[in-house]
């Protein structure tokens, strides 16, 4: 979209001239929110792998681990 047409719908939108309640309004937000959920989950494994394998030099693997997890709730009790 261009940056005119971008500015014409929110124009529209805030005039509430746009059907809220389209399905295919819905299905696109319910789809963009789905792809953060999946980017945070993503970005939480690879940040995890990566501060546990390399700075913290254990298996990057073990994040998976029940009993890693344990010992890291442990420091927050």
């Amino acid at each position: 979209m261009t940056k005119k047409l971008q500015k014409n719908n929110c124009l529209l939108l805030i005039k509430g001239e746009i059907d809220m309640s389209s399905t295919r309004y819905i299905i696109v937000t319910l789809l963009k929110v789905l792809v953060v959920i999946a980017l945070v989950i993503i970005l939480f494994v690879a940040g995890t792998m990566i501060g546990y394998g390399v700075i913290g030099g254990g298996n990057p693997k073990d994040v998976f681990k029940e009993e890693i997890w344990t010992h890291i709730s442990d420091f927050f009790k």
